[in-house]
């Protein structure tokens, strides 16, 4: 063997040397995070040199985010007793120079007053843009005096993968005004807009007075979890009908919080005196077509909201859940029907243990009105009043044959163009009450409404309007039966339900197997259960964890035709509806259609990471998460194509080690119609809207391929 000379040796070495020092230059410089104090409230660059990553002395909030910018990792911007104001003028720059203050590295920027810091903006731009992939915290801060024009998030925006999380934290008077009439229906979002991939954590907070055209205090298209917060007085403040030629259906929509097509979660939160000058007053909901929204409100009071439309409380044309949720004293204030709930378009609404009561102002509906897919399990609804147009369909121009129907606490309605409406009704109570209007029934609706009602029992309503056949309701052939149940005069401000009388009807006359382990107020219920949200013997609460698990599986497109590169994609979410406990070794079963080629499947997650197998010979996935946080999810897109000709079902079961207090909805199903193109109606296929019922605008097809292309594009 050869030795190498020292010459050699040495050039080796210098080799190895060099390689090592390029390596090490290659490498990204690590740096600990930084703490940035602010000292001083003034709008001031004069002490900071842009590009470097000191804020310069003294440091103002503006050169503390710039310099956080360029240092690598996750920085702290401290408050201290300064309340920043923000008064350098201009827009449409993402440095921060001017304007807004945009983030686009990890940060934490925390108020340290006794109160709230204030940063509060005049400078004629939105407040925070938040961009670039950034992670950004706030705590303890007041986000106030956002003003932008025909533009989005005035208070802050959030866009691209970003994500916020916003722990006591004030949006309040942030304004976003529509000036030019674009018909981008991105101008919302008054107090905060979160962009379709985004995502934004919201706890213990409070979103106020803020105004914009769309989402007065909230718009997402992303994905948003709110907790504990108050969302009050804000305002959508756009008329709906600025301009006939863009079929404008989103302007004046969602004065508390409007979800355009994302996941939105609420819990233990408050949605009061926000306004809509269109729909939805505390809350509007659209999915945009293709099922890629979704709406969780749970242990909630939606109250005193106002719209000029439809659904003073909430407008749904999208997935909805509600549980142990109160929507009370809500108000329409022009033409437009259910005061408390509108349930329309595309939409299927699960309301579970809830009180709907003293909604008014509607034409139709004063409590739901409902064209859609419901149901309703040990649900409340008393005491609401509707007031139908006096016109004559087909002689006034302004008369719509929904706004004629009447009905107080609930409303069905069917046209030619929709899909027959689904109601589902167990264990609930269905009542006038004093301040109902005593000229209308409780239930009212198009002809033979009663046909798509489907009660399961149990349930109790004062007349013969409601469609209660089942042999376990009452009354059955009884009319005018008093359920006797509790006015508060302070309702829905302490109670926020109505107690059962001694001597209701309604008192252990329920149907133990469909009965929730707990009533609305999570107080045990009895042995023998009682309809309705309230448990009149109820005194103990709940006190070893407890759950309550809700899986949809939706699918896209409907009709498909077999055998196509066009995928046939479904989309499974479980979610925990409960805040305080976590659901434990959870179990999701997924069973495809035997005729269905599976090839590729995806998550996202905001509990344990999911672990899951390939489909077994039955065309099973099973999949396993450890552990599922109150009001998280885990959400599973699946995609595969169909080969044979007809209507195929997939279904998806979920199982926990936790107690479930409902395991009712604990499986479901999805059809899909698999036919030709040459035998389909050609409109339905490509992501069409397929065969369902209800107005699509043409921004919300465009916008849900996007969606969709996105995800392909992620799998």
């Amino acid at each position: 063997m050869s030795r190498l000379k020292p010459t050699t040796k040495l050039f080796r070495r210098s080799n190895l040397l060099l390689a090592s020092l390029m390596a090490l230059l290659a490498t990204p410089a690590i740096s600990l995070a930084t703490d940035y104090t602010v000292t001083t409230a003034d709008d001031t660059l004069a002490n900071h040199t842009p590009g470097t990553n000191v804020c310069g002395t003294p440091c103002s909030l503006r050169a503390a985010v710039m310099a956080s910018n360029v240092n690598p990792g996750a920085d702290n911007i401290l408050l201290g007793n300064v309340t920043p104001a923000l008064f350098i003028i201009g827009s449409d720059e993402n440095s921060s120079m001017t304007g807004d203050l945009d983030i686009t590295d990890n940060v934490s920027i925390l108020g340290q007053a006794p109160t709230r810091n204030i940063i509060n903006a005049s400078m004629g731009d939105r407040v925070f843009h938040i961009l670039g992939g950034a992670q950004a915290k706030f705590e303890h801060v007041s986000i106030r005096g956002g003003a932008i024009e025909d533009n989005t998030g005035a208070g802050i925006y959030v866009v691209g993968a970003s994500r916020i999380e916003l722990t006591d934290v004030e949006l309040a008077n942030n304004t976003v005004s529509l000036v030019n009439e674009d018909p981008s229906f991105e101008i919302s979002g008054g107090g905060l807009a979160v962009g379709a991939e985004a995502t934004a954590i919201i706890e213990s907070s409070d979103i106020n007075n803020n105004v914009a055209p769309i989402g007065g205090g909230i718009n997402n298209l992303g994905r948003t979890d709110i907790r504990t917060t108050a969302i009050h007085d804000n305002t959508a403040s756009g008329t709906g009908d600025i301009n006939v030629d863009r079929q404008e259906v989103f302007s004046g929509n969602g004065g508390g919080a409007n979800n355009l097509g994302g996941y939105l979660s609420i819990g233990n939160s408050n949605i009061l005196d926000n306004h809509a000058a269109n729909n939805g007053g505390g809350l509007f909901q659209i999915n945009q077509g293709l099922n890629v929204g979704n709406m969780i409100v749970t242990n909630t009071t939606i109250s005193s909201n106002t719209a000029f439309s439809n659904g003073a409380g909430i407008a749904n044309i999208g997935p909805l859940t509600l549980s142990h949720v109160t929507v009370g004293e809500n108000t329409i204030t022009g033409e437009g029907n259910g005061a408390g709930i509108f349930n329309s378009g595309t939409s299927s609404l699960g309301v579970v243990n809830s009180t709907i009561s003293s909604n008014s102002g509607a034409r139709s509906g004063g409590g739901i009105f409902n064209s859609r897919d419901m149901t309703l399990n040990n649900v409340t609804i008393y005491n609401n009043s509707a007031t139908p147009s006096t016109c004559i369909v087909g002689t006034d121009v302004d008369c719509s044959e929904n706004n004629v129907i009447g009905g107080n606490q609930l409303t069905v309605f069917k046209t030619a163009t929709n899909t027959n409406p689904s109601v589902v009704i167990s264990n609930s109570i269905l009542a006038n009450g004093p301040s109902s209007n005593i000229a209308e029934a409780p239930c009212a609706g198009s002809t033979d409404y009663k046909n798509n009602i489907e009660s399961l029992g149990n349930s109790i309503e004062n007349d013969d309007t409601c469609g209660l056949i089942n042999a376990n309701d009452k009354p059955g052939t009884v009319v005018n039966i008093d359920p006797d149940l509790a006015v508060d005069p302070d309702y829905p401000n302490t109670t926020a339900v109505h107690a059962l009388l001694d001597g209701s009807p309604a008192i252990d006359t329920a149907s133990n197997s469909s009965c929730p382990t707990v009533d609305q107020r999570f107080l045990l219920r009895d042995p023998l259960c009682d309809m309705g949200s309230y448990e009149a013997n109820a005194n103990q609460q709940q006190t070893s964890d407890l759950v309550d698990l809700k899986v949809t599986i939706t699918d896209n497109p409907d009709p498909i035709a077999p055998n196509t590169i066009q995928p046939l994609n479904y989309v499974v979410m479980v979610t925990n509806l409960y805040v305080d406990d976590s659901a434990n070794s959870v179990t999701v079963a997924i069973d495809l259609p035997d005729s269905y080629a599976f090839s590729q499947l995806s998550f996202t997650s905001t509990s344990a990471t999911p672990t899951c197998s390939s489909p077994n010979g039955n065309n099973v996935i099973t999949c396993s998460v450890s552990s599922i946080p109150g009001l998280g999810r885990v959400e599973f897109f699946i995609s595969g194509t169909p080969s044979v000709e007809g209507i195929i079902t997939a279904r998806v079961d979920v199982f926990s080690q936790t107690t479930d207090s409902f395991p009712q909805n604990n499986t479901n199903i999805t059809e899909d119609t698999v036919v030709s193109a040459a035998a389909g109606e050609s409109t339905n296929f490509n992501g069409g809207s397929g065969g369902g019922g209800g107005m699509i605008h043409p921004l919300a097809l465009l916008f849900a391929a996007f969606i969709l292309f996105r995800r392909r594009a992620k799998s």
